[in-house]
């Protein structure tokens, strides 16, 4: 199991907004009923600390992953770095 990076980022939430409906639509989790579970910084956290998580298969330690995650975070609330539609998922 992977963990997520918990990061308050209220800038993080300005540069979504314009987004949100499409982030809304396809990638923010569901529950069975269709609803929406998830804020657009807890689907980067998760994805975050899933890219992230694959490094300790190659014996990175707990504390590298997390370093990691948190990397992968602060690029995606940045713009800088997005996975593919299949990873968001």
């Amino acid at each position: 199991m992977t963990e997520s990076v918990e990061v308050d980022r209220p800038m993080l939430t300005q540069k979504v907004s314009l987004r949100d409906e499409l982030l809304r639509r396809r990638y923010l989790l569901k529950d069975a009923q269709g609803r929406v579970v998830e804020t657009p910084p807890q689907m980067f956290s998760r994805v975050a600390g899933a890219v992230a998580g694959v490094e300790a298969k190659y014996d990175a330690a707990p504390d590298q992953v997390r370093d990691l995650a948190a990397q992968f975070f602060r690029l995606m609330s940045q713009g800088r770095f997005l996975p593919n539609s299949p990873t968001l998922m």
